[in-house]
C-alpha cells in the first residue's frame, strides 16, 4: 500500500515538474495577452532549435515568421492577475492543449463542400479556417504534436487552394426579370442576371442572349476587390425588329411576302435578324385591277416601323385616267418663261429673259404644234432682242402598264415626261455703238471692239435657222391644268440654252 502511494506521488510530482506555465505581462490585459502569445512563440522557436525534425524546415520557417506577426491565439483558461503596476496573463501546458483540441475540433467540423455560394461569405469562411489552421500549427509546435501539425498543414493547403479560386471582386447585371443568359469572355458557361459573378481583376467582355432581344455586348474593367454593378442597359433598345404592314385594301386580295416568306397583313411581324436589309413585296389583285409594291428596310435592334400599303381604288384609277385624257387626245395652250443663257457673254451676246406661247395637239404618245418666243436682256433698255417662230414635235410618255396609268410621284401626283425638237426661224437683234445689227458675231471673237461692218454678210444658217432639241416634264395638277419644267439648246442661231417653267392649260 505504501509503495503504491509512493509511486503515485512520484508520478504526480514528475507531471507537475514537466507541466510548463507560459506567461506574459504588460500595462493592460491586451498587452499581457500579446506578451503571452510572444512567450509561446519563443517556445516554438526554441522547440525547433532543439528538434528541427519536429515538423520540417518549412514549418520552422513559418513559425519564426509568425512570431513577428499577429499575436492572436484562441486560448482558453487564461489566468489574468493584476499586480501593482502591471497585468499578467498565464496559461498552462494542459490548457494550451485544450485550446489546441478546440481549434482542431472547429476545423474538423467545417465541411468545405457546404461552403457559401456567395463569394464574399465564402472568402470570409475560408480565411477564418486558414487562421485557425495557422494558430493550431503554432500551438502544436509548442506541444510537439507532429501528427497534428502534419494534419493541419494538409487542411491549410486545401483551404488556400480553394481560396485562390474564389475571387474577391465580382460583377452583377441588374436587369428586369427576363430569360436572359450572360456569357463572360467568350466562355460557354452562362450566368444569371441579378447574381454576383466573381471574376479575376482586369478587363472583361460580356454577351447577353435571349429569345426576345438581340444580342447585347459590352465590356467592363474590374479592379481588385471591386464589385461592379451594370444596370444602365435599356432592353427596349435591343428588342427584335418589329414591323406592322397595313393596307387600305381588303387583305384577301393581297399576296404579301417578307424575305420571300408569306406573312399576314395587319399583324406585327417580329424579325429574328437584328441587322441588314429586309425586302418586302405586295401584290394586289381584285380581278379588275392589279398593282405591285416593293420595298426595302434597313433594320437594327429596337427597330419599330409601321408601313401602310396604299393601293389605288377603282375611283382613283378613273380619276388618274381622266386627268391624262387631254394629253392623249386634246389640245393645250402653254404660257412659259425661260432664262436664256449664252456661254460667252460679251457686248453682242447676253443672257435674256424669254416669254413663249405654244399651241399643241396631243395624240396618245405624241405632241405637236406651233409656238413663238420673245426675249430681251433688259426690258427697260435692251441691247439684245429675240423673236423666234417654230414648230414643235415631241414624244410623250403618257401612260404605262396594264392599267394605262401615267407615271406618278406617290399615288396621286401624275407627271408626263417628253422629249422632242423645235425647228423654225429666228431674228436676234444686237445693239453696238447705237447701231442695230442682226448678224451673229464671227466665231472666235471674244469682245465687241471690232467694227460690226467687219463681220460676215448674212448667213441664213448662222443668223436665221432655229433647230432646238427640247426635253421637259408636265406635272398634272388637275385634268385641265399642269405645271411644266423644261430645257432646250439652240444648235445654230446664237447657241443659246433655255431653262424654264410655265403653265399648260387645256384648250
Amino acid at each position: 500500500m505504501f509503495l503504491r502511494i509512493y509511486i503515485l506521488g512520484v508520478l504526480t510530482l514528475f507531471s507537475t515538474l514537466n507541466a510548463k506555465i507560459y506567461s506574459g505581462c504588460g500595462e493592460n490585459e491586451k498587452i499581457a495577452r500579446d506578451e503571452l502569445a510572444k512567450s509561446i512563440y519563443v517556445s516554438v522557436s526554441s522547440s525547433f532549435e532543439k528538434n528541427e525534425s519536429l515538423s520540417g524546415d518549412d514549418v520552422q520557417k513559418d513559425v519564426k515568421n509568425w512570431s513577428k506577426q499577429s499575436t492572436d491565439l484562441k486560448l482558453i483558461n487564461i489566468d489574468i492577475s493584476n499586480g501593482e503596476n502591471e497585468v499578467c496573463a498565464k496559461i498552462s501546458t494542459e490548457d494550451l492543449e485544450k485550446s489546441l483540441n478546440g481549434v482542431v475540433a472547429q476545423i474538423n467540423s467545417f465541411n468545405i463542400l457546404k461552403i457559401s455560394t456567395n463569394h464574399k461569405e465564402a472568402r470570409i469562411q475560408l480565411n477564418s479556417k486558414i487562421t485557425d489552421c495557422e494558430m493550431g500549427i503554432k500551438i502544436s509546435s509548442v506541444l510537439g504534436k507532429k501528427r497534428v501539425i502534419s494534419y493541419l498543414n494538409r487542411k491549410l493547403q486545401t483551404f488556400q487552394n480553394r481560396l485562390e479560386n474564389i475571387f474577391s471582386q465580382s460583377v452583377k447585371f441588374n436587369l428586369p426579370l427576363h430569360k436572359l443568359e450572360i456569357f463572360i469572355d467568350g466562355e460557354n458557361k452562362s450566368y444569371k442576371i441579378n447574381k454576383d459573378i466573381p471574376l479575376k481583376a482586369g478587363e472583361h467582355q460580356y454577351l447577353i442572349k435571349s429569345k426576345k432581344y438581340c444580342d447585347i455586348s459590352g465590356d467592363f474593367i474590374l479592379e481588385e476587390g471591386e464589385d461592379e454593378l451594370i444596370e444602365d442597359i435599356d432592353l427596349e433598345n435591343y428588342l427584335y425588329p418589329r414591323i406592322t404592314f397595313t393596307s387600305n385594301k381588303d387583305k384577301q386580295y393581297i399576296k404579301f411576302t417578307v424575305d420571300n416568306k408569306s406573312i399576314a397583313i395587319g399583324k406585327e411581324y417580329i424579325h429574328n435578324r437584328c441587322n441588314g436589309e429586309l425586302v418586302y413585296r405586295a401584290e394586289y389583285s381584285d380581278g379588275d385591277y392589279e398593282e405591285n409594291e416593293n420595298g426595302k428596310l434597313t433594320i437594327s435592334a429596337g427597330y419599330v416601323k409601321s408601313i401602310n400599303l396604299d393601293f389605288l381604288s377603282i375611283g382613283d384609277i378613273k380619276s388618274l385616267k381622266n386627268q391624262v385624257i387631254p394629253y392623249t387626245k386634246g389640245q393645250r395652250l402653254e404660257f412659259l418663261y425661260s432664262y436664256g443663257y449664252v456661254e460667252k457673254n460679251n457686248q453682242f451676246r447676253k443672257d435674256t429673259h424669254n416669254i413663249s406661247f405654244n399651241m399643241l395637239t396631243h395624240k396618245r404618245f405624241f405632241r405637236y404644234g406651233y409656238g413663238g418666243l420673245f426675249g430681251s436682256d433688259n426690258l427697260s433698255d435692251s441691247s439684245v432682242k429675240l423673236i423666234e417662230l417654230y414648230y414643235q414635235v415631241a414624244v410623250q410618255f403618257s401612260s404605262f402598264g396594264d392599267n394605262n396609268l401615267p407615271l406618278r410621284i406617290g399615288k396621286y401626283l401624275s407627271f408626263i415626261p417628253y422629249a422632242g425638237l423645235e425647228f423654225g426661224v429666228g431674228y436676234h437683234e444686237y445693239t453696238y455703238e447705237d447701231n442695230k445689227i442682226y448678224q451673229y458675231p464671227k466665231a472666235g471673237d471674244e469682245d465687241a471692239e471690232n467694227n460690226y461692218e467687219d463681220y460676215d454678210a448674212f448667213n441664213w444658217k448662222r443668223d436665221l435657222l432655229l433647230v432646238r432639241p427640247i426635253i421637259g416634264v408636265d406635272f398634272i395638277l388637275s385634268k385641265g391644268f399642269a405645271l411644266k419644267l423644261f430645257g432646250s439648246k439652240s444648235l445654230f442661231i446664237d447657241g443659246r440654252w433655255n431653262i424654264g417653267t410655265g403653265l399648260s392649260v387645256e384648250f
